[in-house]
């Protein structure tokens, strides 16, 4: 038996045993001491949900385990509530097996890290415990069901599985019967589905991303585009996913005419049309027609591995790995494939203000003064944008330049220049992306989000250990108090602007 005794004075020793009482408040609440300030709903993440492994059920929403998270729909109100992943503190986001503990009302989980508990009513996790052992129901069979219009159903000697239009097959590997004879599904690749036990219909549902590797993200209204390079074998497609985060549609461009890749590096956005860059040339998605067309170097660009692509006052800027070109909005048709200056070199990131069209690319800084139609090389007194410039965003009349060594921002109204290194106040290693906003500036980095905070000066960095998905930030979205961030495991949004909480 060991004992502990405190001496002192009766003040401080209940001071002291009320800091090791929070101290082992923090211990047995299973997360980063760092993630406990944030709400439930401050980071939440999306990535591909089409693979599940098992469903459960309690009084308001059925849970889909997935290998990318926890897809939650409220059964009442008919809609998809946030999903659980690590981002709201999940142990692991591969799901192998789900139950539910009806006596203290929480909803358990078997990970491939281990297990974990969550609390519905309280949202809040814990980390280890039990889980029952429940007969496998390997010998189901399923009933007649009449899915969708693009939809086959097929019942086999050892389940059952669908086909699509495509042929595709997706085998059901779970399903769960509710008190009002319904039937819950989930497939191998085509995501969750809800059937009627009286009439066999069967409705698949599409939710999150086919591909999880987010490198470009863009809001056309009331959709925000969301977009990535294929890095694993599987179906890939773009997203296009409504903003109240219920309605999301796929394009996949082996089965759309004139869209030539899915390998998707930007988007802009305008009023009819959405301009896709892609590695195998500029796309064009007309939003009136709802038709796709894919320009190439057969049709004029620099090259057809597009980098970047900024619509400008019915100007295309298309960014590629050997130069940039200039596309007529309206017209479709490729004006300049080389632009001055710039010549064969790779571009990084484009920019467009009020006055100036900047070009960050490997040999330093290339920007065009629109009134004067002039061509310039910007440097910086100290060198620092001199070399490959990775990330360019323009504030008011700020220019901020991200590097592999750096950021440096330049104040125009001044003619002042200052500089941020990544080996001293950044610690960040090589700059990916750059946003300016208002309030805050944000940096992607391959070591996590990092946020100067104008007010004071100061940056402070957002790693997995606050609710990220993954480190590696590709790509930056503002929206207002929220910021969405691309990485290789999915999309994250973050409510960053709480007045409740100082970051």
């Amino acid at each position: 038996m060991i004992a502990f005794g405190i001496s002192g004075s009766p003040l401080k020793r209940s001071y002291l045993l009320f800091v090791l009482f929070l101290g082992l408040c923090g211990l047995l609440a299973g997360r980063p001491a760092e993630a406990a300030r944030y709400e439930p709903e401050d980071w939440v993440s999306y990535s591909v949900f089409r693979y599940v492994t098992s469903i459960a059920m309690d009084d308001r929403c059925i849970y889909f385990g997935t290998t990318g998270g926890v897809m939650r729909y409220d059964h009442w109100r008919d809609v998809w509530e946030t999903p659980l992943t690590t981002s709201s503190g999940m142990l692991d986001n591969y799901v192998l097996d789900m139950a539910v503990d009806e006596t203290y009302h929480e909803i358990l989980f078997k990970t491939r890290r281990g297990y974990c508990r969550y609390d519905p009513v309280l949202e809040n996790w814990r980390i280890g415990g039990y889980f029952p052992s429940s007969p496998a129901d390997a010998n189901y069979q399923y009933p007649d069901l009449f899915p969708d219009f693009e939809f086959n159903f097929y019942r086999e000697q050892w389940g059952a599985y669908l086909t699509d239009s495509y042929l595709r097959r997706y085998p059901l590997t779970a399903h769960l019967t509710d008190a009002w004879e319904n039937l819950w599904i989930g497939t191998a690749g085509l995501g969750a589905g809800k059937a009627s036990l009286r009439t066999g219909r069967l409705k698949m549902f599409r939710y999150g991303l086919m591909e999880r590797n987010v490198t470009a993200m863009a809001i056309d209204g009331r959709h925000i585009w969301m977009g990535g390079v294929n890095m694993w074998d599987g179906p890939t497609s773009i997203t296009r996913v409504d903003r109240d985060l219920q309605t999301w549609d796929h394009f996949e461009a082996r089965y759309l005419n004139g869209l030539r890749s899915d390998d998707v590096t930007s988007f802009a956005a305008g009023e009819k049309k959405v301009w896709v860059g892609t590695l195998y040339g500029l796309s064009r998605y007309d939003k009136e027609r709802r038709e796709w067309r894919t320009l190439t170097s057969f049709d004029g660009l620099a090259d057809d591995w597009v980098t970047d692509v900024v619509l400008d006052n019915g100007i295309v800027w298309v960014g590629t790995s050997h130069g940039a070109s200039r596309v007529d909005a309206r017209g479709d048709t490729v004006l300049v494939a080389e632009v001055p200056k710039i010549g064969r070199q790779k571009i990084y990131d484009i920019e467009a203000d009020g006055e100036f069209v900047w070009f960050g690319a490997e040999n330093g800084v290339y920007a065009l003064d629109k009134s004067m139609n002039l061509w310039m090389k910007f440097t910086s007194p100290d060198g620092t944008i001199n070399g490959t410039v990775t990330a360019i965003s323009s504030f008011e009349d700020e220019i901020w330049f991200g590097t592999p060594i750096g950021i440096t921002v330049y104040q125009r109204s001044r003619g002042k220049w200052r500089w941020y290194s990544s080996h001293h106040q950044l610690t960040a290693g090589h700059i990916l992306c750059v946003k300016a906003g208002k309030e805050a500036v944000w940096a992607g980095t391959e070591s996590g989000l990092w946020k100067f905070r104008r007010q004071t000066g100061l940056w402070r960095s957002f790693t997995t250990e606050d609710g990220l998905l993954d480190d590696v930030i590709q790509a930056i979205l503002l929206d207002g108090s929220h910021i969405w961030l691309g990485t290789p495991e999915g999309v994250t949004r973050f409510y960053w602007k709480d007045p409740m909480r100082i970051d």
